[in-house]
């Protein structure tokens, strides 16, 4: 038996949200500290959050930068160890100094050469829809 089902019952999928930050046709990514390979910023949305403030303090938790304007691009939905998972994906503008976490080291790279290393299924989604609408 899955994790994603408990006494039969299947569970609702994690949902938490994703930041994509560009700048000169680069994306921000987090070498994660946890897992071998890379992250976008973000996270699970906690029960009292709305995903905008979710967002926020997880892009800020993580990079130390304040967003200033977001615009949603869509949903990614993927499993992550046998874990439905439901992420929305945001375009984000943020302003501030950029610092490392306890979640990984910061770095900028070009979208396809993160691609592969991505960790997360739904953040290989997000960046491979992100990388197809920039060239259409």
């Amino acid at each position: 038996m899955g994790v994603a089902k408990l006494l039969f019952i299947e569970l609702p999928p994690v949902v938490s949200v994703t930041a994509i930050i560009q700048r000169d046709k680069k994306i921000l990514c987090v070498d994660l500290s946890y897992y071998k390979g890379l992250g976008l910023p973000g996270g699970i949305i906690n029960g009292d959050e709305e995903p905008i403030g979710a967002l926020k303090r997880e892009v800020f938790e993580e990079t130390g930068l304040a967003v200033t304007a977001t615009n949603f691009l869509g949903t990614a939905s993927a499993p992550f160890r046998k874990i439905s998972c439901l992420t929305l994906v945001y375009a984000v503008e943020a302003a501030g100094d950029l610092r490392d976490s306890s979640e990984g080291t910061l770095i900028w790279l070009d979208p396809k050469d993160a691609l592969p290393r991505l960790t997360y299924p739904n953040a290989r989604l997000a960046i491979e829809r992100f990388v197809n609408n920039s060239e259409s």
